[in-house]
């Protein structure tokens, strides 16, 4: 209990989250663990997901419900790792459930935002759980389908749209935690380094440090294998067995790095929108964004041209 968080990566999911996360890891001073996405802040709406849900069983192996088993997660922290901090991408989504559970157990952690057009990220989002083989609809009726599956407690994987509503989810966290930082994928994307950089000074640790840009995380595409795919993303038996065979020569680490390999080379076509879907997508979005430019005092104008 005394190596508690003191910086949390909030979002949004299918914003870059997963790089952002491995980039940091790479820091020296900087601890995060394993588990990427514990959504221990949101334990109280993730227990209410239906059993229904196509995604129920892969989200519940990665959640983390218990006090204890959560601050377990940062038992390895070393001294000079003084920047501490875990990615769950479904705290931005759910501020009203995250932020009060934040506020009495960390007080006030430093919170990392990064946020991508949600007209790409919509669909990179669909995209994502067609590859996981977990969205069966088109793009349009999974779209229709999402306000009524949501209602019946499906999870935040299938809020294609609503994970995208940035304005009231940023402005809830700027309005409660006195250190926010806001990155936008676009200039993270053009300079990696200087945003990390940007990030490490706001974290209180050495700016100089320089990342490795080798690999590329959580990038999407229709498996060309899908049995092979099956086996690489959700869990089972042979996954399990490899661990156990491994666990005391390879760290888990480096598993899921050569699992994350293996994955990319078994990735094949991308879903591409149509002009139609972008259309209405930017019709969905086009006040939102205008809202969270004026919040952020930054032009966001050609998210939606």
């Amino acid at each position: 209990m005394n190596n508690k968080p003191n910086f949390l990566i909030v979002g949004a999911a299918k914003s870059g989250s997963t790089s952002l996360y491995q980039y940091l890891n790479q820091h020296p001073e900087v601890f995060m663990p394993v588990n990427k996405e514990p959504n221990y802040f949101v334990a109280d709406y993730q227990k209410r997901m239906s059993k229904d849900c196509p995604s129920y069983k892969i989200d519940m192996k990665r959640m983390v419900f218990e006090k204890k088993d959560y601050y377990n997660l940062f038992r390895e922290v070393a001294d000079n790792q003084k920047a501490i901090g875990e990615a769950s991408v479904t705290y931005l989504y759910k501020p009203e459930h995250a932020i009060p559970k934040i506020k009495i157990e960390l007080g006030d952690p430093k919170i990392v935002i990064i946020l991508r057009n949600p007209i790409k990220r919509a669909f990179s989002h669909y995209s994502y759980a067609c590859e996981l083989g977990l969205e069966k609809l088109s793009f349009e009726e999974a779209i229709d389908a999402e306000n009524s599956r949501l209602e019946n407690n499906w999870s935040s994987t299938f809020a294609y749209i609503n994970q995208g509503m940035f304005y009231s989810q940023v402005k809830a966290y700027k309005n409660t935690f006195t250190n926010v930082h806001v990155l936008i994928l676009d200039d993270f994307t053009k300079n990696k380094q200087l945003e990390l950089q940007k990030i490490y000074n706001f974290l209180g640790i050495d700016t100089n440090f320089k990342n490795s840009f080798e690999e590329k995380f959580n990038v999407s595409g229709i498996p060309k294998n899908k049995f092979i795919h099956k086996y690489l993303v959700h869990d089972n038996a042979i996954k399990r067995k490899i661990k156990m065979l491994f666990k005391n020569i390879v760290s888990e680490a480096v598993l899921r790095k050569l699992a994350r390999k293996a994955r990319s080379l078994n990735q094949g076509k991308k879903i591409i929108a149509t002009d139609i879907e972008n259309k209405k997508l930017n019709n969905i979005y086009i006040k939102d964004i205008e809202s969270l430019s004026n919040l952020l005092k930054k032009d966001l104008t050609h998210w939606h041209k």
